[in-house]
């Protein structure tokens, strides 16, 4: 997902819910959380007596190495597997580091710069590891009746799982279980004496982006991805996905504006061997009331297990077949769901989605590419803004009905809900047609805003919104009196406008020309959020307000956002959408080129001044050590770190590198590479070496290395 700013603010507001569909609501909350027999007895598994005692016992996975001196106590076995326990006693484990860059992350995220091996001892493990247990097993284990001290082990365990760490482990397990798993699995949760709330894991499907090892912490304060690599010793491979979506059937309806009642069908095509689990995206808000599956001509429906735990709690998803899929085979998954929420009302026709990317049932987006069918029933009083080409709009009583299809494969769907005016202009230039959104009421915050002044409240921390005075364009200034805010939606549609086209026009000189013919942009309602679909470009609410308001409110900082955060969105149907990053290793080549696109609109529509002011406010962050960080955003790691960036010692440096440091790789790329003799184009070779890049991984996701090769050229 694309963002300019760190913090979308998600103001709560209660609404009357239609009676009907809250009915429909309770009753979908509290059906079964799973219908598969065999999950339910692996949720339910618990320590059962049987007893296995260890004395020193050592073992290895990939960079932990664990030393347990106690009493193994086994879960109760599942379609004849022991796949669990429980350790009481003396235990430790190491982990070293596979590389220079992990043994980094876990210095920052320990607190300790000369760490070499991360360690610690615990009194209580839970272990997922299915080939150890096995092994053990040769020793026939004691029996006898469970331990109590192991079972309150175990409701910890639990605990964590359904409450801090609010993702669904058994889920794993049960696909290692059923899928016929080649590669062994180590999942480990140790009550530990220094990280209590962590999770250890080898995985051979690849936990994060196809890395098999990670560190996991879930501590509120400190919580994040520690460390994750690849087996020491290997190389990068490709992410091994379960199944390819190659279309997207979704229909949705909104009834009372925040309740949506959704069915999609995905056509499926199994690219792993022995397929029974398959996870399932879906915002833990929309609850699952039935699973079905047919052939790929999309007859034969029949039934499909499904899996979803509470909404709050580890509600990840998951469909299960009632028996292998072969690799290779192509089949139709039918999902329905309904949940309160996801759409959000802002107040007088402002709404916004918050569910962003898993408002629909999906198995995998932005790294997948796929057709989709669109459609969207709701109040005849309103619109939707969707992607793809809209392909009927017909209303019913007080139901309209709007479809859009996408002719071309894209990475994810969006849309935007709510009452709008619309201008629209094509550029003769690149052929590209804008049609600009914008709200032509106030919502909720606005109002706030106002009644505050009106009581001559200070705009300080107590009215502005936190994502606001919370980030590098600094706090606002206090002021007070009786004053107003009016709001010029035409003035944002006409900026709006201009960026857009200009963006457009400086990408295709520099990148070559989008496949886009068309593209939406829409205001939508949260201060400080910017995001780019396939075709539609959300801005923030923030854009609204006109310099002179933002100087009132202490703002001023925000003038630079607000001026590059279109052309940055816009330059994402290039960067992310048309040429896509493969891991989160690679998040810099859509943000931080998206950010240098934004500094080239900069250079032609203001000058050199402004292009070099860009890279020196640039240059500034970088080096910079935000307000309440500990170390630098330089000193966080290198870009490749992607999302990993940001940790408790800085927040920041997730921005700083990979959208601002990534721009300025690409602008000393340019600098580097320009000829100053030719005065007809001096970056004519830096524009060769992108266009490159642009046409040769269109519709593909790039590596660092793949981009790194493109510039060796």
């Amino acid at each position: 997902m694309f963002v300019t700013l760190r913090r979308p603010i998600r103001p709560e507001r209660k609404h009357m819910k239609r009676i009907l569909f809250a009915i429909g609501a309770l009753v979908a909350l509290t059906a079964a959380a799973a219908t598969d027999v065999t999950y339910s007895a692996l949720r339910s598994a618990r320590p059962d007596g049987r007893t296995i005692v260890l004395h020193n016992f050592t073992f290895d996975r990939d960079v932990y190495h664990v030393t347990l001196d106690g009493t193994l106590h086994l879960l109760a076995p599942v379609a004849g597997t022991t796949v669990g326990a429980v350790f009481t006693g003396r235990g430790s484990y190491e982990l070293t580091p596979a590389s220079n860059a992990e043994r980094q992350s876990l210095a920052i995220n320990t607190n300790d710069p000369a760490l070499k091996t991360l360690r610690d001892d615990f009194e209580a493990m839970t272990i997922f590891d299915a080939g150890m247990i096995k092994d053990l097993m040769k020793a026939a284990p004691a029996a006898g009746a469970p331990d109590a001290t192991a079972e309150r082990a175990f409701d910890k365990f639990l605990r964590f799982e359904q409450k801090e760490r609010k993702s669904n482990l058994h889920i794993r397990v049960l696909q290692a279980l059923l899928n016929g798993e080649t590669n062994p699995l180590f999942l480990a949760v140790p009550d530990g004496k220094k990280f209590s709330r962590v999770v250890l894991m080898v995985d051979g499907l690849g936990y994060l982006d196809g890395e098999e090892t990670a560190f996991v912490s879930a501590d509120d304060l400190h919580g994040g991805m520690w460390y994750s690599s690849h087996l020491r010793g290997e190389k990068a491979h490709p992410v091994i996905r379960l199944a390819h979506a190659s279309h997207y059937a979704v229909e949705s309806s909104f009834r009372g504006h925040e309740e949506i009642r959704g069915t999609t069908t995905i056509d499926v095509t199994v690219t792993s061997a022995g397929l029974r689990v398959l996870p399932i995206e879906l915002d833990s808000r929309l609850r699952i009331e039935e699973a079905t599956f047919a052939d790929a001509k999309g007859a034969n429906w029949t039934p499909l297990n499904f899996i979803q735990e509470a909404e709050k709690e580890d509600g990840n998803a998951a469909v299960v077949f009632p028996t292998a899929v072969k690799q290779g085979e192509a089949f139709a998954i039918r999902i329905r769901y309904s949940g309160l929420n996801v759409l959000k009302d802002a107040g007088d026709g402002n709404y916004y989605v918050q569910a962003r990317t898993n408002w629909y049932p999906n198995v995998g987006t932005f790294t997948q590419l796929a057709t989709y069918d669109l459609t969207y029933h709701y109040p005849k009083a309103l619109q939707i803004i969707s992607v793809g080409d809209q392909t009927e709009d017909r209303t019913e009583g007080d139901v309209r009905t709007t479809s859009f299809h996408t002719v071309e494969p894209v990475r994810v769907a969006g849309f935007n809900f709510g009452k709008f005016r619309k201008i629209s202009r094509t550029d003769k230039n690149t052929g590209l047609t804008v049609d600009v959104y914008t709200n032509p009421g106030t919502p909720n915050i606005i109002k706030e805003i106002n009644q505050a002044l009106d009581s001559s409240r200070p705009t300080s921390a107590s009215i502005m919104p936190e994502g606001l005075y919370d980030s590098p364009m600094g706090q606002p200034d206090m002021y007070g009196g009786p004053h107003e805010v009016h709001l010029d939606t035409n003035g944002l549609a006409e900026s709006a406008m201009a960026d857009a086209v200009n963006a457009a026009r400086v990408a295709s000189f520099y990148f070559g020309a989008s496949p886009l013919k068309h593209i939406s942009i829409s205001q939508q309602s949260e201060w400080d959020f910017g995001q780019s679909w396939p075709g539609l470009v959300y801005l923030p609410y923030l854009a609204v307000l006109s310099g002179t308001m933002r100087a009132e409110f202490g703002l001023a900082g925000a003038n630079d956002f607000i001026e590059q955060v279109g052309p940055h969105e816009m330059s994402h149907q290039w960067w992310g959408h048309t040429v896509g990053p493969a891991t989160y290793h690679d998040a810099w080549l859509s943000e931080g080129f998206a950010d240098f696109s934004a500094a080239l609109v900069l250079q032609f529509t203001g000058g050199p001044r402004k292009y070099n002011a860009f890279w020196e406010s640039s240059r500034k962050y970088i080096v910079n050590k935000p307000a309440r960080a500990f170390i630098t955003n330089q000193e966080a790691g290198p870009i490749s770190q992607g999302d990993r960036l940001s940790t408790w010692r800085n927040q920041s440096a997730y921005q700083a590198l990979v959208y601002n440091k990534g721009a300025y790789v690409l602008h000393m790329l340019r600098m580097t590479m320009q000829d100053r003799t030719n005065r007809q184009n001096p970056d004519a070779d830096f524009i060769a070496m992108m266009t490159d890049f642009a046409q040769t991984y269109s519709g593909r996701n790039a590596t660092t290395d793949d981009f790194r090769a493109i510039v060796q050229k």
